[in-house]
């Protein structure tokens, strides 16, 4: 499930039992106030595994997974889905996205462990997988793009946190606390590099990785960057440094 707030009003999104389906409700109320189908003619995206708000500002575009390993993103305005596509051959566990000028950029983790970077353009209605990583045949819980895009973490099965470059998807660390399966993970501020887990286990690990650094003021006029094909763009402030350390 996932809930926002926005102009007083409370907002809470979960999967609906019917396969495809989800349930919008406004926390003050005891029913939903909007049934949403995710698909159109004999589409069957089977159960929805993963259920988000994209971004932070608004409540209008939905993200989800299935467990056929669809994606797509729905509008609550325009009440139709924007885009949706098929990313892997396993169950979508959590996708972690961001939005970007065309539509949207993210990771989404699977069942049997495969990471997966794509991109999303709304006016083509498209998905497209850029780039994918494996690093085992346990599944993923949870996918966690850092408020600075720089560095994303995964929650797995296998206990293990771990933490990745967003631009070259290359794996920075593993972290070991959990005896059980890691259910999910989040960053605290960027500046400060505070990752938290909750397990299977019934404990919570608390880890500080990659703080960024606060850049410095200069008078010079910066290119524009470009955006990325799906792995984020930027690299993580000091990571080279701290993996020789």
């Amino acid at each position: 499930c996932a809930s926002k707030e926005q102009s007083g009003k409370r907002m809470l999104l979960t999967a609906s039992d019917s396969r495809s389906k989800l349930l919008l409700w406004d926390l003050k109320s005891s029913k939903p106030i909007q049934k949403i189908s995710l698909t159109t003619g004999r589409e069957d995206f089977g159960l929805t595994t993963h259920v988000s708000f994209l971004g932070n500002d608004s409540m209008d575009t939905i993200c989800w997974g299935s467990e056929s390993g669809h994606i797509g993103f729905y509008s609550l305005t325009a009440a139709r889905s924007i885009a949706k596509g098929t990313l892997e051959k396993q169950p979508v566990m959590s996708v972690s996205c961001l939005p970007s000028k065309t539509g949207a950029l993210g990771f989404a983790g699977g069942a049997l462990g495969e990471i997966t970077a794509f991109s999303v353009d709304f006016n083509q209605g498209k998905v497209e997988t850029h780039q994918k990583v494996k690093y085992g045949d346990k599944g993923i819980s949870e996918v966690k793009i850092r408020h600075d895009s720089r560095i994303f973490a995964t929650a797995g099965w296998d206990h293990r946190v771990r933490i990745f470059n967003s631009k070259s998807m290359e794996q920075l660390a593993i972290l070991k606390y959990h005896s059980q399966s890691v259910f999910c993970v989040d960053f605290g501020p960027s500046s400060e590099g505070f990752v938290a887990s909750g397990s299977k286990d019934s404990t919570i690990a608390v880890f500080k990785v990659y703080p960024s650094k606060k850049k410095k003021k200069t008078n010079k006029t910066k290119k524009p960057q470009q955006e990325g094909q799906g792995a984020l763009e930027r690299n993580p402030d000091n990571v080279s440094e701290q993996k020789k350390a």
